[in-house]
């Protein structure tokens, strides 16, 4: 099997790549593997269906990407996508539980991968501001390289996999690229679309 790399035929951080049909950018490459996360929003889907305290581990997103999701890549594909423990923090400003690590083929980013991979302007260390009320986002000079688009090209909020401010809310990233760390209900599907970015960390030893 070939794994289409980029121009210059390596796999790199920064580089774009596609696999098991979709487009993904490269954001990580360590221990002969690479961290992928799709380069736009594959699907709308609520982080969970019911409204009720729930974390990553168990919701239906998570469910469904390891789940319908992962089924639908080929045989070969789905061989050298490797299983990892994903390991959600407490939410870092509201310190809502995250729930227990768990083995994923399929997930979504963190608050806290989003800082490393997408510039990391210290306001996580500095906390919710004085006036935060019921937004809680960090609006920085980021913004404009985590904004991410649909199918049709529209710019749109995409789920992480951290909790928001309670257990019924789940952190993401909004259309104009503000880190949400207070979060939405997690049953939430806004009319412009709450959109879903797999990541996956693929064996650079393809079968």
């Amino acid at each position: 099997m070939e794994l289409e790399k980029t121009d210059s035929g390596c796999i790199i951080v920064g580089g774009a790549i596609k696999f098991g049909g979709y487009d993904w950018i490269v954001l990580d490459v360590e221990n002969g593997k690479a961290l992928l996360l799709s380069d736009r929003i594959i699907k709308v889907r609520p982080y969970h269906s019911a409204f009720e305290d729930i974390t990553w581990a168990e919701c239906e997103l998570r469910e469904y990407l390891n789940g319908a999701f992962l089924e639908g890549f080929a045989a070969h594909d789905k061989s050298n996508i490797a299983e990892t423990m994903t390991v959600t923090n407490d939410n870092p400003w509201y310190g809502t539980n995250g729930g227990n690590p768990i083995k994923d083929r399929l997930f979504l980013l963190s608050i806290e991968e989003l800082s490393k991979y997408f510039g990391n302007s210290s306001r996580l260390e500095e906390g919710p501001p004085e006036d935060d009320d019921s937004i809680g986002c960090i609006d920085d000079q980021y913004n404009a390289i985590r904004v991410a688009c649909d199918e049709s090209g529209n710019e749109s909020w995409w789920w992480l996999r951290s909790p928001g401010k309670l257990s019924t809310y789940a952190a993401l990233v909004t259309d104009e690229g503000e880190i949400s760390v207070h979060g939405p209900f997690i049953d939430e599907i806004f009319a412009f679309g709450a959109g879903v970015r797999p990541a996956l960390w693929l064996n650079m030893r393809l079968n």
